[in-house]
């Protein structure tokens, strides 16, 4: 019996949970249980695990256990109990991956004003040497501010391709004497287990105090990020 057309846009490691499931005859299972009876690698039970969660076959349903919806029900049901298409899962090859350097830059007024919002620019430098020809990467960009406003990091995502791109934050420095900006870049995606952490830089701005005149001029600084990218 030939596979539901919707199954057949999943990948191989997520059918075979989706089968774990239909022996298990059980709504609910444990990330162990999972991963020994279908033989699937951490890795590969990551990936899968990630794709049923996104498209809406599963949920997390406490500590480390995954519940079926109403379409992972549907998908069980619809399961043939045969299909052929069930092997002995292939050991998994490990992919060939190498590292490429991307230069970025964060760009600030001189000093900050204290009680003033400033526009933070963080940018990539376009791509140069093997870094061309790598496609695009899916990057996220955590910046946090000591002494100063948001009090929290902020977060923003962005698909870094071989042209230069750039990302903007606000922030807004204390009553200090100095603030403190300190930027994170990781790199995320499907082809990797986790967020993989690409470099970032601290940098210390004089602050004015409130209603000071600050020079419009920008300083530079510059940093290197390291990326993951299969070969």
């Amino acid at each position: 019996m030939e596979l539901p057309f919707y199954l057949k846009t999943l990948p191989p490691e997520a059918l075979e949970i989706i089968r774990y499931y239909k022996r298990l005859g059980n709504t609910v299972a444990f990330t162990d249980a999972i991963i020994q009876s279908t033989g699937l690698s951490e890795r590969g039970f990551g990936k899968a695990i990630r794709r049923l969660v996104t498209k809406g076959y599963l949920v997390l349903d406490g500590d480390q256990q995954y519940r079926l919806t109403e379409l992972g029900q549907l998908a069980v049901s619809e399961l043939p109990e045969s299909d052929g298409q069930n092997p002995e899962p292939a050991p998994e090859e490990p992919a060939r991956q190498r590292i490429v350097e991307r230069e970025v830059v964060l760009a600030a007024l001189a000093a900050l004003v204290a009680d003033k919002p400033a526009t933070i620019t963080v940018g990539f430098a376009p791509a140069s040497g093997e870094a061309r020809d790598t496609g695009s990467l899916d990057v996220l960009l955590r910046l946090s501010v000591l002494n100063g406003q948001p009090a929290t990091a902020q977060e923003t995502s962005l698909i870094v391709g071989s042209r230069a791109a750039k990302q903007t934050f606000t922030v807004t420095a204390g009553r200090f004497k100095q603030a403190r900006l300190r930027l994170q870049i990781y790199q995320t995606g499907d082809a990797l287990d986790e967020a993989y952490s690409c470099g970032g830089m601290y940098v210390d701005l004089d602050v004015l105090p409130p209603g000071a005149t600050a020079r419009d001029d920008q300083l530079a600084y510059r940093t290197t990020a390291r990326f993951i990218v299969g070969e």
